[in-house]
């Protein structure tokens, strides 16, 4: 061990840290302080609580899907007629645009 290394050991065991005395009675102290556990019971309650929660929440959501805003025939029909349209408008020249078409002006 070179000298270094023996004045950092001397210097370590002359200002190491005390232990305090030990205390026979400071674990039940601790346990003592702490909360009572909660019962059976209440985490029964506390569990069924949450499982009903859970249960309306995937009933709203599965009844959201169910009845999810689906596209009229009408709207349908506008929808492929646009996309005709387009499509051939793409490929030859158009004589009107597609934006100002009397299908699209028309309120629903």
């Amino acid at each position: 061990m070179s000298d270094r290394d023996r004045t950092l050991v001397e210097f370590l065991k002359q200002h190491r840290a005390i232990a305090p005395p030990e205390n026979p009675t400071l674990e039940d102290r601790i346990v003592a302080s702490l909360p009572p556990r909660p019962s059976r019971r209440w985490r029964r309650r506390s569990i069924a609580s949450v499982a009903v929660a859970a249960s309306i929440a995937i009933a709203w959501v599965g009844s959201r899907s169910v009845t999810s805003n689906s596209p009229s025939d009408e709207e349908l029909a506008q929808l492929e007629a646009f996309v005709e349209q387009t499509w051939y408008c793409s490929v030859e020249r158009c004589e009107e645009d597609v934006w100002d078409a009397e299908l699209w002006n028309s309120n629903p």
